[in-house]
């Protein structure tokens, strides 16, 4: 009897140390409508967040180091709401295979938090190095036009800034970013790739959905189109993706204006959006990235 009770006590404690986890109690649990209302909001709220933070410094011209630490705010938050969304998925929110080896002996929940622990260092360090570049290369361009002999008398100066440019922010610093970014969505569509959804329960969740996917796929296209050979990347990475995507939906019949696979169809219609984004504007412009093509230039 009494090894009966620890046994029991010990279970049930794993089960509360596992709610803690997930950061709900078993008798707490959001409904399923619910977590598909919040599926939806961190849809929207993502690529908003991300888009003040990161494409709001290049449409606006911002002066100072305020203005250069700004862009350190987007992952400090952003990474935390593509947390939440992978908490969202019925891997995290239930026991279903808990057990079960998936990949690299280790349960799909314990790989795919191993997976966004890699993306998310990632990503964050990629925006840490990109917003550090910027701010050196800011600090040097100040200098110089204090000072327009300083570059005639010391050219290293000018070398110096062209590293921390295209070195380090345009190529290592960018593509840390984005690539972070690619592992944290691919995490999170291995995550929700079997869950089916009771859809938007109204139409401002339902119009909230396709907004955020609008706006995820203007993001694409407009990171694409920020850095050099950004564009080939792109157009590479949304193709395969909504390919692959777009076969997979077709065969499991998720596609539909209902949301039946409220995730995947969100990545799936902001890879068609920045597709046709990304070949518009290689079309007009060709595989150059904004700055070469002239455009917000300062």
């Amino acid at each position: 009897m009494s090894s009966y009770q620890k046994t029991s006590r010990s279970s049930l404690s794993a089960q509360r140390d596992e709610s803690i986890l997930i950061g709900v109690t078993d008798t707490e649990r959001v409904s399923e409508k619910n977590y598909d209302s919040r599926i939806v909001i961190l849809l929207l709220i993502i690529p908003i967040w991300t888009f003040l933070f990161t494409a709001l410094p290049v449409l606006i011209n911002f002066q100072g180091v305020l203005a250069d630490l700004y862009r350190i705010v987007e992952p400090i938050v952003g990474l935390p709401l593509y947390y939440f969304l992978l908490l969202s998925a019925d891997v995290f929110t239930t026991d279903i295979n808990h057990k079960r080896k998936f990949a690299f002996g280790l349960s799909e929940k314990s790989f795919l938090g191993l997976w966004f622990m890699i993306a998310g260092s990632i990503y964050t360090q990629g925006a840490a190095m990109h917003a550090t570049a910027i701010m050196a290369k800011h600090e040097i361009e100040n200098a110089e036009a204090n000072n327009p002999q300083m570059v005639l008398a010391y050219p290293v100066v000018k070398d110096v800034e062209n590293y921390y440019r295209d070195t380090l922010e345009h190529l290592i610093g960018h593509y840390m970013y984005a690539g972070g970014a690619i592992l944290i969505a691919l995490c999170n569509i291995i995550a929700f790739r079997n869950q089916r959804h009771n859809s938007p329960h109204s139409v401002p969740l339902i119009i909230g959905w396709v907004i955020g996917s609008l706006m995820y796929g203007i993001l694409i296209a407009g990171v694409a189109i920020e850095f050099p050979k950004g564009t080939i990347v792109g157009l590479v990475y949304t193709l395969v993706l909504g390919i692959l995507l777009g076969i997979f939906l077709i065969r499991v019949k998720g596609i539909s204006l209902h949301g039946r696979c409220l995730v995947l169809q969100y990545y799936l219609m902001s890879s068609v959006v920045a597709l046709i984004i990304i070949v518009i504007w290689i079309c007009i412009h060709g595989f150059t990235d904004r700055k070469s093509a002239g455009y917000l230039t300062n």
